[in-house]
C-alpha cells in the first residue's frame, strides 16, 4: 500500500469519525463535543429539509451555537439510540488538499416512545469539511429526511416492488393484529387478491411520480371493504421526496382529520360530533348516550350528514370520512 493510499484511508477514517461524533454529541446533548466538530467561522452553514420540520437554514457559527445551546436546554433531543445505533452507509468522499466533501445515507433506528424530533428511517446528508491544524472540521452540514408523520403514525417505507426498507414501531404493533395487510418474504401485501392489486397499482403510481429531476408528491387512499355492517378500512400510499411510504389503517378518526372532513362537506358542529362517533364504531343509542341527546336526534343529524356526503349507509360514511385526509 502506497503512502498516498495510507493517507487517504486515514483521512476517510477521520471524516467518518467527525460525522459520527457530531451525531452522537447532538443526540446526547453534549455541546462541547458538538462544537469540537465544527469550524467556528461566520461562513459555517447548516441546511435542513424534512416533511415534519420543513426547510430551514442556519448561517454563522455564533448563531448555530446559540440555537444548539437553546435546544439542548429544552431537553428535546435526548435520544440515545439515535446517537449510538444510527449507521453511515453509501459514503461518497472526495478530498482535495485541505478541503473535502462527503455524501452518505444515515439510517436511524426506531424509537420506543413519542419524540418531538423523529427521524426513524433513512436520511441523506452532505458535509463540506476543512482541515485545520491536521484536524478535519465541518464547515457545511446539509440534511434531507423523508420522515412522514409522528412516532405514533404506523408507516412503512417501501420500494416500488413493495419491499419494506424500514418499519416504524407503531406499524409493527398494528401489523400483529391486522387481518388484511401482512409482510410476506419482505414485501408488503394484502391477503385478499383484489385488495393486493389495488396496492400494487398504488405503488406503481407512486414510483411513476419520481421520474423527473424534481419528484412529484402525492397521496392515494386504498379503501378495503370489511363486509356488510362493518366499517371500511383505509390505507394510504404516499409519494414523498422520491420515496414511497405506506400508512396502515388507523381505527377511528382523530380530531384533525375530522375537522378536514367537516370543512370539505360543510358539516355543522353537531353533525361533525355524530359523524366522528359513528366512525369510532358506536351504535346510534351509544352516540345518543355519549352526547346526551335522543336517538331520534342522532338519526336526524346522521341523515343530514348522509345528504351532505352523498352516501346512504354508515359503512359508506366511514369510508368517505376516513379517506378525506390521511392520518399524518
Amino acid at each position: 500500500m502506497s503512502k498516498t493510499t495510507v493517507g487517504e484511508a486515514e483521512d476517510r477514517a477521520a471524516i467518518i469519525d467527525v460525522a459520527n461524533r457530531a451525531r452522537v454529541a447532538l443526540w446526547t446533548q453534549d455541546f462541547e463535543a458538538y462544537a469540537s466538530c465544527f469550524v467556528h467561522a461566520d461562513y459555517v452553514t447548516r441546511w435542513h429539509a424534512s416533511p415534519s420540520m420543513g426547510i430551514f437554514r442556519r448561517e454563522g457559527w455564533d448563531d448555530i451555537a446559540a440555537r444548539v445551546r437553546k435546544t439542548f436546554e429544552d431537553q428535546t433531543m435526548l435520544i440515545d439510540r439515535y446517537a449510538h445505533e444510527a449507521t453511515i452507509e453509501n459514503l461518497r468522499l472526495r478530498i482535495q488538499g485541505d478541503m473535502a466533501w462527503a455524501t452518505y445515507d444515515q439510517t436511524y433506528p426506531s424509537v420506543d416512545k413519542d419524540q418531538l424530533y423523529y427521524f426513524g428511517g433513512v436520511g441523506h446528508e452532505v458535509k463540506f469539511l476543512e482541515r485545520h491544524n491536521g484536524t478535519w472540521l465541518i464547515a457545511f452540514a446539509g440534511v434531507m429526511h423523508g420522515n412522514v408523520g409522528r412516532h405514533d403514525t404506523p408507516i412503512l417505507q417501501v420500494t416500488a416492488d413493495g419491499y419494506v426498507t424500514w418499519q416504524g414501531p407503531a406499524a409493527s404493533v398494528i401489523l400483529e393484529k391486522d387481518d388484511d395487510l401482512t409482510i410476506r418474504n419482505g414485501r408488503v401485501r394484502f391477503r385478499d387478491t383484489k385488495a393486493d392489486k389495488k396496492l400494487q397499482a398504488a405503488l406503481r403510481w407512486a414510483a411513476a411520480r419520481d421520474t423527473r429531476l424534481v419528484p412529484q408528491r402525492g397521496t392515494l387512499p386504498i379503501v378495503i371493504e370489511a363486509g356488510e355492517g362493518l366499517p371500511a378500512k383505509v390505507y394510504w400510499v404516499f409519494a414523498e421526496g422520491g420515496g414511497i411510504v405506506v400508512c396502515l389503517h388507523v381505527p377511528g378518526i382523530d380530531q384533525e382529520r375530522l375537522e378536514v372532513a367537516a370543512a370539505i362537506f360543510g358539516l355543522s358542529p353537531a353533525q361533525k360530533h355524530v359523524a366522528g362517533l359513528v366512525v369510532e364504531g358506536l351504535s346510534l343509542p351509544e352516540v345518543a348516550e355519549r352526547l346526551a341527546i335522543t336517538t331520534n336526534t342522532v338519526r336526524t343529524h346522521l341523515n343530514r350528514v348522509f345528504e351532505k356526503t352523498g352516501v346512504r349507509t354508515q359503512p359508506a360514511l366511514v369510508r368517505v370520512l376516513l379517506s378525506s385526509a390521511p392520518p399524518v
